[in-house]
């Protein structure tokens, strides 16, 4: 059986008994290196699994070989967080290779965030832009129309909350916005407006999430 299993935002407290617990069963354990490093790190006892890495050049060749592996053996293939949050265009890759899988669900730091903040689901709107065809977070916005918060997941780089506030601020430059990096290790929080956040200076997490409110701008 093949199993998709999200392992949190970072605190080994956030991945789910579940989780744990299906990786100790699975013979084959399978991830990006920063992920697989990361379980390790708190599970060392599941180096004694077979492991492999994926890359961005190898993963469809890997996510087919699974598959087969799948077949006679328990696989299971990281993913960050909650594999259903931001992984759709993973999902279809191992959809693709694999047919049926199982998804192991852990928290997500979409959660994270909202809890710090204070939002809740039915007051926000989400956009990913981690995807080879990211979601515009100018259209979300105009969406959005000052009735909700934006959570947004940046381009996967340090400039990209920068990205995404240059896109907002011909329309939105006065709104709040927050960068929030390493939610449960660092606990990182950026705070200003959208045309603060286009002159930010330094580097931020390749894994940070941006929000947005333009409610009471």
């Amino acid at each position: 059986m093949l199993y998709v299993v999200g392992v949190g935002p970072g605190d080994p407290e956030h991945m789910s008994i579940k989780a744990v617990k299906t990786l100790e069963r699975c013979d084959v354990i399978a991830g990006w290196r920063s992920v697989l490093e990361r379980v390790l790190q708190h599970h060392p006892q599941l180096g004694v699994k077979e492991l492999v890495f994926l890359s961005y050049k190898n993963q469809d060749d890997e996510l087919r070989r699974l598959a087969e592996k799948s077949k006679r053996r328990d696989v299971c293939v990281l993913a960050h967080g909650d594999p259903t949050v931001s992984d759709w265009e993973f999902l279809e890759r191992i959809r693709e290779a694999a047919g049926d899988f199982a998804i192991v669900h852990s928290v997500s730091s979409i959660n994270v965030a909202l809890g710090k903040l204070g939002l809740d689901l039915a007051h926000v709107l989400f956009v990913s832009m981690h995807a080879s065809s990211p979601q515009d977070p100018l259209e979300a916005a105009r969406l959005a129309a000052r009735k909700r918060a934006l959570v947004i997941f940046p381009p996967p780089r340090p400039d990209g909350p920068v990205e995404v506030a240059k896109r907002l601020a011909p329309e939105f430059a006065k709104c709040r916005a927050w960068v929030l990096e390493e939610l449960t290790i660092a606990d990182r929080i950026w705070r200003g407006t959208v045309e603060e956040l286009t002159n930010a200076e330094g580097h931020f997490s390749d894994l940070s999430i941006v929000v947005v409110d333009c409610r009471d701008a």
